[in-house]
């Protein structure tokens, strides 16, 4: 036995003996009742992040409520809740049977036939065991006892208050104006946001409410990227078709203790496996082959942000396809993710530079969680043949994007007439590439950068709301040129994924060529 294999063997030991030694019992007697206090200790690195508790569900069944407790210690200790049933057969690389999940957000749930908490599925309660999965978010190294409490057929009061009160809250906007959409070629810059949240994980919209603030944006589509579940997409099949003039992905956002990756695109009621282990670059692929397999696209989502669980920790970001560099309000965790960005377009690789609003909430309301923004601000343009999922994720694929601070913004960036953002060109070497660029509806007075190979090479100052103008660059050494607008407090409005320009020498092959 390796050493490895030692250490995972005496982890999983020690798992079973603290499982096995808490006190699991039906209180008094009562059969609808079940209690147990499972010790949690902080996983090393390498080790699995979840603990599965399993229960037994009787016959006839009506519905399930869970109560979980554990000292937090100020925020130390952070357990994340979810449930499988009873198809569910114990297996790390088992989905079947998954019910739900709320993460840290809710003390109490519940799942009935007609009815579920946000974030899990309703359905038909079958008898059997089931299975709480309680995940490791953030232990503090002295342990931690975490006490459940499993009722059947008792809905939780005040978990059903909640839903209820959820249920009620309604949302309405006044509909800003609408700017037509730039249109290069045969693609059609439609605008959107790829992350959202709503009360089936942490967020304090409803699918409807999103939808509101989409279109009072003019947004073009959304996804609703709820964290580790599928719950939503029952929701977005009930009302998308109220919103006819906005396209509506379903996603999730695979919420692990080593990063968090945006998947868009799902078939309805599918969910990506989050239960990969953290600081492990293969964890990334998993997610990403995951996602390929349902004809779905993955991207890193804030890659330096600063929250249990929040920063990369799986290497490579080429490994995925995109890449969020702008999350809600623009921060110096965005300015460092842009830099970062810039050294990983300098050596060649190609990936996908978004930005999302990460909205939880409507802006006014108050709350503790610092990600308020209305859908849509900031705004991704992805340039499509047409506003269909396939042709919006190939977009996206294809680096056919910028992004603003909202939806009224214009960026355009051509070379040598033919080329676009996210193109590659090839061009003999000396030769002059002709870089021309449209911003529009940019307040005057902003910065306009034009930044070749990662150095700002030129600056301007925007003086009519459609500036136009044309840089040459002479064709030396292969490299990229993208376009970036900011205020006058060098706070981000926008900026545009590049156009790469590959130097062809004397006698050597092109590109297509040397394939």
């Amino acid at each position: 036995m390796t050493k490895n294999s030692r250490k995972h063997f005496l982890y999983w030991l020690v798992l079973a003996i603290a499982i096995l030694s808490v006190s699991c019992s039906h209180q008094n007697g009562n059969p609808n009742l079940f209690e147990t206090s499972v010790w949690l200790q902080k996983s090393d690195l390498g080790e699995p992040n979840y603990i599965y508790v399993p229960f037994s569900v009787p016959a006839n069944t009506k519905s399930i409520s869970i109560n979980y407790e554990y000292d937090k210690k100020d925020g130390k200790n952070q357990v994340d809740l979810g449930v499988f049933d009873n198809r569910f057969s114990g297996g790390e690389e088992d989905k079947k049977g998954f019910r739900g999940w709320s993460g840290v957000v809710r003390q109490f749930i519940f799942i009935a036939a007609e009815s579920a908490t946000h974030g899990y599925d309703p359905g038909n309660i079958s008898p059997g065991k089931w299975t709480v999965i309680l995940g490791l978010k953030s232990i503090e190294k002295s342990g931690v006892y975490v006490n459940l409490k499993i009722r059947f057929d008792e809905i939780d009061t005040k978990a059903k208050q909640q839903f209820d009160e959820e249920n009620q809250r309604e949302f309405s906007f006044t509909k800003n104006q609408r700017v037509e959409r730039l249109e290069t070629n045969d693609l059609t810059w439609f605008a959107g946001d790829l992350h959202t949240h709503t009360f089936d994980s942490d967020g304090r919209w409803s699918v409807k409410g999103i939808l509101e603030s989409a279109r009072s944006n003019n947004l073009d589509f959304v996804s609703i990227t709820d964290h580790n579940t599928f719950s939503h997409h029952a929701d977005i099949e009930k009302e998308a078709g109220a919103f006819p003039n906005i396209l509506v992905l379903r996603g999730e956002e695979v919420t692990t203790n080593g990063g968090h990756i945006n998947v868009w695109g799902l078939p309805k009621g599918e969910w990506i496996d989050f239960r990969v282990t953290p600081n492990v670059e293969e964890s990334a692929k998993k997610v990403a082959a995951e996602a390929e397999k349902f004809g779905a696209l993955a991207s890193i989502n804030h890659p330096f942000m600063d929250c249990a669980g929040c920063r990369w920790s799986y290497g490579k970001w080429g490994n995925l396809e995109a890449v969020e560099i702008w999350n809600g309000k623009w921060d110096e965790q965005d300015q460092i993710a842009l830099t970062e960005w810039d050294k990983l377009l300098l050596n060649g690789v190609k990936i996908t530079g978004i930005a999302s609003s990460d909205s939880h909430q409507r802006p006014e309301e108050k709350s503790d969680y610092p990600i308020n923004l209305a859908i849509g601000e900031p705004t991704i343009f992805v340039g499509a043949k047409d506003k269909t999922l396939a042709a919006i994720l190939d977009g996206i694929r294809n680096r056919k994007v910028f992004v603003a601070d909202n939806s009224r913004r214009g960026i355009m960036l051509t070379a040598d007439e033919s080329a676009t953002i996210g193109d590659t060109i090839e061009v003999p070497w000396g030769d002059t590439i002709a870089f021309k660029y449209t911003l529009s509806n940019f307040e005057n007075g902003s910065k306009f950068w034009l930044v070749a190979n990662g150095q700002v090479a030129k600056e301007y100052l925007i003086d009519d709301q459609k500036y136009t103008g044309e840089y040459n660059i002479y064709a030396r050494q292969d490299g990229y040129v993208r376009l970036e607008v900011r205020n006058d407090r060098n706070e981000m409005l926008g900026f545009s994924n590049p156009i790469f320009f590959r130097v062809k020498y004397p006698d050597q092959p092109s590109e297509d060529d040397s394939k």
